[in-house]
């Protein structure tokens, strides 16, 4: 057991490793305000299954005029996700803004990302209208629902 834990910790050194010289400003605007994120609500309903989004980071920006909302998923899987899985992080990020911020800002495509910090892919919502990510949330999701029912 002792050895699990010390690749553990490795494979987290190595991915921090990976984030030293990284600019993260070219994931974000300029001029942002961090938004409160809501702890209790972060229930986005997909194909009528209720999935948990729990972004890091809520930031809200003005560009030409019009008041925005971006976010920032960081998501981890021990030899990484493909792109499409990441994709549908973003998808499930993206529903999130439009239900709990569309009030007040329109979401932003461009700034709405999930990041793998396992391989440094970063899918955002504009690759996936653009078609460059393969969409697979609504399906997975409906076969999801089809395996446990």
């Amino acid at each position: 057991m002792r050895k699990q834990t010390k690749d553990m910790y490795d494979r987290n050194i190595n991915i921090l490793d990976k984030y030293e010289d990284f600019d993260f400003n070219k994931w974000q605007p300029e001029n942002i305000t961090f938004e409160r994120k809501n702890q209790t609500n972060s229930i986005v309903k997909v194909t009528g299954l209720e999935l948990k989004v729990m972004p890091h980071h809520v930031f809200s920006f003005v560009k030409d005029d019009v008041k925005q909302i971006g976010a920032i998923w960081f998501v981890a899987k021990l030899k990484g996700f493909r792109n499409d899985e990441v994709g549908m992080f973003t998808d499930a990020l993206f529903s999130y803004l439009k239900r709990y911020h569309a009030k007040d800002y329109k979401p932003s495509s461009e700034y709405c990302l999930a990041v793998d910090v396992s391989n440094g892919i970063a899918i955002t919502q504009r690759q996936l209208e653009a078609g460059e990510i393969n969409r697979m949330l609504e399906s997975t999701v409906a076969e999801l629902k089809r395996i446990i029912q």
